[in-house]
């Protein structure tokens, strides 16, 4: 039994009811109800509702301490974790301790720029235009299992920061990079509902009383696209030669 005593939260029982639209593997944005459209079960809202209250690697739902952090997602996903990676400390919101200007530089060959926030010069997105074959091969990949995006014409800071890590065959860690990325959303105020099914065992794990949940829609879309997919096997064919 748990002894802590839940803090006080949005109110999220009200939302059990929204349907969502899955978006990708790992978002599910909210969209009109409808009797085709799988429903999310509410312990998701008040996870990332709770989110932002967390103390000590543990979100409160319903009572129940549900543990999470960088170690617990590698765990989940069986991934090699390790504490010193190269976003271990990189700070979610303003990117303290990582050269975004280099980056940017690096992934356009020094032909682009970021669009900014206008009173703190933040960097916000990038269009991709100007990648490589090759870095829109990964920038793929990255949005369709690790990144999710609401839009394709547009790059956030972080999946620049992990495509450029990838690239240059530095160490990434998925467990950190995850966890770096939800605390982001809910730091932003993003919209959506990330890595459902890792937060929903998550859950079950901690003993949390689940609602019943309707299967997600499978992905209807290849991955790579044919002709994305024909580039990279001679880019392949050409590294082999």
């Amino acid at each position: 039994m748990y002894n802590s005593v839940k803090p006080d939260t949005i109110d999220v029982e009200k939302k059990a009811l929204n349907t969502m639209k899955v978006n990708s593997q790992h978002q599910v944005k909210i969209g009109k109800p409808s009797e085709d459209v799988p429903v999310v079960p509410s312990v998701l809202h008040e996870f990332y509702a709770n989110l932002k209250f967390f103390e000590e690697d543990k979100v409160y739902v319903r009572g129940r301490e549900v543990e999470i952090s960088p170690s617990i997602i590698s765990k989940y996903y069986r991934v090699l974790f390790l504490a010193n990676n190269e976003i271990e400390l990189l700070e979610t919101r303003n990117f303290k301790g990582v050269n975004v200007d280099y980056i940017i530089l690096y992934l356009t060959e020094g032909k682009g720029e970021w669009e900014r926030e206008v009173y703190t010069n933040l960097p916000i997105s990038f269009n991709p235009i100007l990648f490589t074959t090759l870095d829109k091969i990964w920038l793929h990949f990255l949005r369709m299992k690790v990144c999710p995006t609401s839009s394709s014409r547009i790059v956030n800071p972080f999946q620049d920061i992990l495509l450029t890590a990838i690239l240059q065959r530095k160490q990434i860690f998925i467990g950190t990079w995850i966890y770096k990325f939800m605390l982001r959303c809910v730091i932003r105020d993003d919209t959506g509902v990330f890595f459902p099914h890792l937060i929903t065992d998550l859950c079950r794990a901690a003993r949390v009383p689940i609602d019943p949940l309707k299967p997600f829609r499978q992905p209807t879309t290849h991955m790579i696209t044919s002709s994305i997919y024909q580039k990279f096997k001679v880019i392949q064919q050409e590294q082999r030669t």
